[in-house]
């Protein structure tokens, strides 16, 4: 493989897992997203059931609901957010680890070839921000040209008084 084989290479790599990292947590989301639906059925048939009381069968389920499958997906789906997003922080410090230990081995003209088009790339930054910052490239890639004047500004030897 060429050099620029090697670099389109690693890019699409960092891209791929980058995607993962995203897609986990839009999975998370979705999750969190049907536990709130569940929850809000569940109130809604517990007060229903109430509505309904003079039916014992209903009421009691309406009970069972309210007393115990709400608190039980409550505490399910806080435990799996307290677990989910630190797994989620740890995979993403893995792939870090695991692209600045390919990236070291690179010479530092390849490294920039990696890690400059994905700059601009949303989820990759999640990956190589911390890469690009050791890097200590310059905030502003092309400098500003100096403002025209509007006509008001004090001449030379206005500004020598």
């Amino acid at each position: 493989m060429t050099d620029d084989q090697q670099i389109a290479a690693l890019q699409e790599e960092i891209r791929r897992a980058s995607r993962r990292l995203v897609c986990l947590m839009d999975r998370l989301a979705t999750l969190f997203a049907a536990g709130g639906r569940i929850c809000l059925s569940g109130i809604a048939l517990g007060v229903l059931g109430a509505v309904l009381s003079y039916n014992r069968i209903l009421l009691g389920l309406a009970t069972v609901i309210l007393v115990v499958g709400i608190p039980i997906t409550i505490i399910a789906f806080v435990g799996a957010l307290l677990v989910a997003i630190p797994l989620e922080g740890l995979r993403r410090r893995r792939y870090q680890r695991a692209f600045r230990r390919r990236l070291n081995v690179l010479p530092e003209a390849d490294r920039l070839a990696v890690l400059l088009p994905l700059r601009g790339d949303e989820p990759a930054q999640e990956i190589v921000g911390p890469m690009l910052q050791e890097l200590r490239l310059p905030i502003e890639l092309i400098p500003a040209t100096a403002a025209d004047g509007h006509g008001d500004e004090p001449s030379p030897v206005e500004n020598a008084r």
